[in-house]
């Protein structure tokens, strides 16, 4: 981290100089008395240590002696070093230039200069024709230039006081030049409003434009996670969040919190030890949301459900735990049924999973496959905006967590929205019949996010390509036990997750087996939506087989009738109303069935036959019944 950057880190954290100064010794490469020769000729890190002290003269002039004079005893002449550091020095400018017009401000975090604006303890002003006009009534001025790494814009930060305290906060540079977007800077409590909105943006731009070279330059962020550049944010101190501010409150719960020990000791005693293999895929699920990006892996979604009572959202708050804050309202967020609110939620999160408590299941099929397949694909809409043009597209690569009391998935839903959801239900008390709940949620609510920092630096350590051969050994061997690809890979990403963890813990009981996640994943034909669309119909037809042998009051209530050849015929427009009640598309299955020779076809090879069913003639689609369901049926035989 450079000295600007940690400068500006400071500002936004309230802490002083001194801090910043300490920072940078502690964590700077070298002590003066390691510097070589090839250090002082072929690089810039001497001078850069001298430089870490420019706010303070003394210290600086006591460090620069020292540093001379190991120069010295590398026999580095005098005039060498000298011509040395005053090249640096043209390089890296640290005051204004010299005579410049400088704020003034009482406690600001360092002197910029201000061209001809007034800049001290009452506020920011100018002389035009001899009259004072105000642009501020309060100190104000920038204190670093923000690039954000999602979206390429560049943001500005600002600190001002009123009162006694200095305060910070982000703003576009859009809304510093124009007039009439600076006055929302009063929402902040700065003094900005219709009246010195020109000069307060007239004062931003001399400002900005005079100390360019001088103000950090720092990188930012609007999302959680893995950043262009390989950092992990919250955990990449010399890049910082400039998102929405309804997003603040949640950025700074992803932090820790009490002790990693008394953390792991309770997962591992109501997780590991109790050998719960829905706890354990929920909690490595939460850690595999970090690998997707990395490997290039699809997002997914895991849904667990189950009667209240079974801890649910208690096993949610331990997946939460990893990373943060775990109260609902903070790193958890109650379900939003907007889609624009879901999709900021989940941009938020980036790399880490996005977790729902208590999932309200959307009444339409169509909205919440809609809902699946834009939370997965990890990429929100494509929007305009008032000048004509399009805002920046929301992305995340990560995973959803959610609960609630029924599945997601309803055996009509689409069968790409099927694939991309992991459905586990939560059959009995997830913690175990004695457990403690409330102990449980009183750890974790003070002890949390130090296993999120720990796992990252345990990838960090790993090749990435050893961590996809691991992912992919998985997938294959789910594969061969009939899961169908989307959900081998989203199993075996859960699987590597746990692998990592048991491997750095040296505790292979960790490990996520493959018996263990094998009933939560679905197989080619379980995702098959004509395929569920076949055993629906199949199954309505058994249910109502009184219609097909003629045991109704009218005739108009026929459904068709059974051959002896074991097939049934249906009645065209009864087929249709049975697929479309039961949420199908009677056109695809009808392809479906002829594809795979279960449609009986006409003499033309169409897909429907003239049968007489009563005393009418009428279309029908013959069909063969499914074996499963005619061996239920005990009051005929095919």
């Amino acid at each position: 981290m450079t000295e600007t950057e940690a400068m500006a880190i400071a500002i936004a954290s309230g802490s002083d100089g001194g801090e910043v100064i300490n920072y940078l010794t502690e964590n700077f490469p070298k002590e003066i008395s390691e510097f070589t020769n090839d250090d002082f000729l072929d690089s810039e890190m001497p001078y850069e240590y001298i430089d870490i002290f420019k706010y303070d003269s003394l210290k600086r002039s006591q460090i620069y002696e020292k540093v001379k004079a190991r120069a010295a005893e590398l026999k580095i002449g005098v005039r060498t070093f000298e011509a040395m550091y005053k090249n640096y020095k043209k390089e890296h400018p640290d005051a204004p230039n010299e005579g410049a017009n400088v704020t003034q401000f009482p406690g600001q975090p360092f002197v910029l200069e201000c061209g001809d604006w007034i800049c001290d303890a009452r506020g920011v002003r100018i002389e035009i024709n001899g009259e004072k006009k105000w642009a501020c009534l309060h100190p104000i001025m920038p204190t670093a230039l923000l690039t954000n790494l999602n979206s390429g814009t560049e943001k500005v930060k600002v600190a001002y006081c009123v009162g006694t305290y200095w305060k910070t906060a982000v703003f576009d540079r859009k809304t510093l030049s124009s007039a009439s977007k600076i006055i929302d800077l009063s929402d902040f409590g700065i003094a900005a409003s219709s009246e010195n909105a020109s000069l307060l943006v007239k004062y931003f731009l001399t400002v900005i434009q005079s100390n360019i070279e001088r103000l950090p330059q720092l990188k930012s962020v609007t999302a959680l996670g893995w950043t262009s550049d390989g950092e992990f944010v919250p955990y990449a101190k010399s890049i910082e969040f400039d998102g929405e501010k309804d997003f603040i409150t949640r950025y700074k719960s992803v932090t820790t919190k009490g002790d990693l020990n008394t953390w792991f000791d309770c997962i591992a005693d109501n997780v590991f030890k109790n050998q719960s293999a829905v706890s354990k895929t929920i909690i490595f699920a939460s850690l595999a949301s970090a690998l997707i990006k990395p490997l290039g892996a699809n997002n997914f979604w895991i849904h667990v459900w189950g009667d209240t009572g079974t801890g649910k959202t208690v096993l949610e708050r331990c997946a939460a735990s990893v990373w943060g804050n775990p109260t609902v309202g903070k790193f958890i967020t109650s379900f939003n049924s907007t889609v624009v609110g879901n999709e900021r939620g989940a941009a938020f999160c980036g790399s880490l999973p996005y977790i729902i408590d208590e999932l309200q299941i959307i009444d339409s099929r169509k909205d919440m496959d809609s809902l699946i397949y834009m939370l997965t694909e990890g990429c929100g809409r494509s929007r305009g905006n008032k000048s004509g043009g399009l805002d920046y597209v929301l992305r995340w690569k990560n995973c959803v967590i959610s609960s609630g009391e029924r599945p997601i998935n309803a055996n009509n839903c689409g069968g790409g929205a099927a694939a991309r959801v992991i459905e586990i239900e939560a059959k009995n008390k997830l913690f175990g019949e004695d457990t403690n709940i409330a102990a449980i949620i009183g750890t974790i609510t003070e002890n949390y996010g130090h296993f999120g920092k720990l796992f990252i630096k345990w990838l960090k350590t790993l090749e990435l390509d050893e961590v996809r051969r691991i992912q992919q050994n998985y997938a294959s061997e789910l594969a061969r036990h009939g899961i169908m690809d989307k959900q081998a890979q989203s199993g075996a990403l859960i699987m590597t997750a746990g692998k990592i963890v048991a491997d750095a813990l040296e505790c292979e009981s960790w490990e996520l087996k493959l018996e263990e996640i094998l009933p939560f994943l679905k197989s080619n034909e379980d995702v098959d939506a004509n395929r569920r669309a076949y055993d629906y119909v199949c199954g309505k037809i058994v249910e109502n087989q009184k219609k097909f042998f003629g045991e109704v009051e009218r005739q108009t209530d026929l459904w068709g009738k059974f051959e002896t050849d074991g097939t049934a015929c249906v009645i065209k427009t009864r087929f249709d109303e049975i697929c479309k009640e039961g949420g199908y598309a009677p056109k695809p299955l009808i392809s479906w069935l002829k594809t795979n020779g279960l449609l009986i076809l006409d003499s033309q090879n169409n897909p429907t036959v003239t049968k007489y069913v009563g005393s009418k003639s009428v279309r029908c689609v013959v069909l063969k019944i499914s074996q499963d369901e005619s061996a239920d049926s005990e009051d005929y035989d095919f």
